[in-house]
């Protein structure tokens, strides 16, 4: 699963977006982080695999700073979801969501590695 972030403006930003999301990437040191919108050149990878994940399992992350949401974010979405972070608060929610739907991923591929198994016993007994 790939977890594609996207920053607001910062323009009134009440916390540390950039800390929220890296407690976020230590919580699933497993999945891929892919930021939007990249602005330094060390990032551009990252942004590259963000456009390429839309095509993939993904799930968006949107890290506005305050209350207001002001982010342009309405065709920025996931395939398996999106969620909006406004306060640090939102933390242990955010947390919750990417676990539940990586939960629901790992429940999907392994029914689809069993019918691919079902299938092929079904082949070979016929």
């Amino acid at each position: 699963m790939i977890v594609k972030v996207k920053y607001c403006g910062g323009c009134n930003a009440s916390y540390d977006r950039a800390a929220l999301v890296k407690s976020v990437q230590e919580a699933f040191p497993s999945i891929t982080f892919a930021y939007a919108g990249a602005a330094r050149e060390e990032e551009s990878r990252r942004d590259q695999i963000c456009e390429e994940s839309r095509r993939d399992q993904d799930f968006a992350l949107i890290v506005c700073g305050c209350p207001v949401r002001c982010a342009d974010y309405k065709d920025f979405r996931g395939s398996l979801g999106r969620f909006v972070v406004a306060s640090q608060s939102d933390l242990s929610l955010a947390c919750q969501e990417i676990e539940r739907v990586g939960k629901a991923e790992i429940e999907e591929t392994k029914i689809e590695k069993t019918e691919i198994g079902k299938t092929e016993i079904e082949n070979t007994s016929a």
